[in-house]
């Protein structure tokens, strides 16, 4: 055990000088205001308080640390719960559980060969488990973090951006986010992404965030992600009257959320009035106009394949924002219900219906959307009238998809028994 403080004790000497980009967390939490001005800690007793932490936590949890020193893709996690002193740590104040996260940091980056037991991914997961509980980090702390989330000489050491984009997201509410903060994010998380990442949780965090940092100045409570439809909603909302952009934000971020509650619709119907029943139906078929003309990205890259021997060419599609998604659903679903949905052209439905059904990529909103095609056939059928159900006719005739005119026919049954005339015989 001496040797082990002793070395520990080294990296914590005067003579280590972090780099630039691998900035030492440590040296910025000495500069921090300490939550409890009655507790001033020595640096050594910390590392040796830090130290006993690891080592109690690491003997408490054997049986699940072996287990995941077994899985050699390190997927495995590890049931902190079960350890006492894990408990004991997550209780401590903000400042020694960020110390904590520091020293094995530190402890990472020296590689202590004469420690086997401070496996790196038993550390890797520890520090991720630390980090997720709510913490007030600094944006220093932040950036430090981000900064070595990815560091070539922390070799199987990982620190999950979807935690750092919640500390983010958090730090942002109280706190104005810097420009180099919003860079590193662009850096670690936009560039030389593939199609698939455009789906992820990760990437819509972070395109949350730099959204809300973009529109900031404007005192908009909710914009929308940004691809194409979102990017041309989001001008909208910072182009109206204050007061409209604000209540209607409101209403979008209401119908954004994927589990709605009873409460909601009142509130939506509050809001609606305060836009003004005519500016809201306005604004509502503008934005479905919208939805209806959206632009999908596909990015073009090319690989050399040895086994061709020549580039081969791939497209990756990249589709709508299921939050955005969903707002354009509840929006048609909210002129239903507010027997304001005669007002809107059933030819957008239509386009909407089109684009929900498609599989290809230039023209589909997104992969997996027959529920918001099925709702758009409804809407033709039974609340459009003449004029909608010659569009249903149209949709019928054109489509190939067995899928879709099987739909059409289940609702042209349902106008048959209501004692409608239909084009079906």
């Amino acid at each position: 055990m001496n040797f082990i403080l002793k070395y520990i004790n080294q990296l914590f000497t005067p003579k280590f000088k972090p780099s630039e980009e691998d900035l030492s967390v440590l040296e910025h939490i000495s500069k921090e205001t300490v939550h409890d001005q009655n507790i001033e800690v020595q640096k050594e007793d910390e590392v040796s308080s830090n130290l006993k932490f690891l080592l109690l936590i690491y003997d408490e949890l054997e049986a699940e640390r072996k287990k995941a020193l077994l899985n050699k893709y390190g997927s495995f996690e590890i049931d902190f719960t079960e350890s006492s002193t894990y408990y004991e740590l997550i209780n401590e104040p903000h400042r020694r559980r960020i110390s904590f996260l520091c020293f094995m940091i530190q402890l990472v980056k020296k590689e202590i060969e004469e420690a086997p037991h401070f496996n790196t991914l038993f550390i890797s997961k520890l520090f991720n488990a630390v980090l997720n509980t709510r913490l007030n980090l600094s944006e220093q702390n932040i950036v430090d973090f981000f900064l070595l989330s990815n560091s070539n000489e922390l070799a199987y050491f990982h620190i999950h951006t979807d935690i750092l984009l919640e500390k983010i997201k958090t730090y942002s509410n109280e706190n104005e986010i810097s420009k180099k903060l919003i860079a590193l994010i662009r850096k670690k998380v936009f560039v030389n992404l593939y199609g698939s990442s455009y789906e992820t949780t990760t990437y819509k965090k972070a395109s949350r965030i730099l959204t809300n940092w973009k529109f900031r100045a404007y005192k908009i409570p909710f914009l929308l992600l940004p691809d194409y439809f979102g990017n041309k909603v989001n001008a909208i909302l910072v182009n109206s009257e204050k007061q409209k952009a604000i209540n209607l934000s409101e209403i979008l971020q209401l119908l954004s959320s994927p589990k709605k509650e009873a409460i909601y619709t009142k509130k939506v119907t509050t809001l609606i009035i305060g836009i003004g029943v005519e500016s809201f139906t306005s604004l509502t078929i503008e934005i479905l106009k919208l939805a209806s003309e959206f632009k999908p990205k596909l990015r073009s890259t090319a690989y050399w394949s040895s086994t061709e021997k020549k580039h081969i060419k791939t497209t990756s599609y990249i589709g709508m924002f299921e939050e955005n998604l969903i707002i354009v659903s509840e929006l048609l679903k909210t002129l239903k219900r507010e027997a304001l949905v005669q007002n809107i052209s059933s030819d957008i439905v239509a386009k909407i219906a089109k684009r929900s059904y498609s599989l290809k990529d230039n023209t589909r909103l997104r992969k997996g959307t027959a529920t918001l095609g099925n709702l758009c056939l409804d809407l033709l059928a039974y609340d459009l009238g003449c004029e909608g159900k010659e569009k249903l006719k149209e949709l019928y005739n054109e489509t190939t998809y067995k899928r879709v005119k099987k739909r059409i026919n289940t609702v042209v049954k349902t106008l048959q028994k209501n004692g409608e005339e239909t084009f079906l015989k």
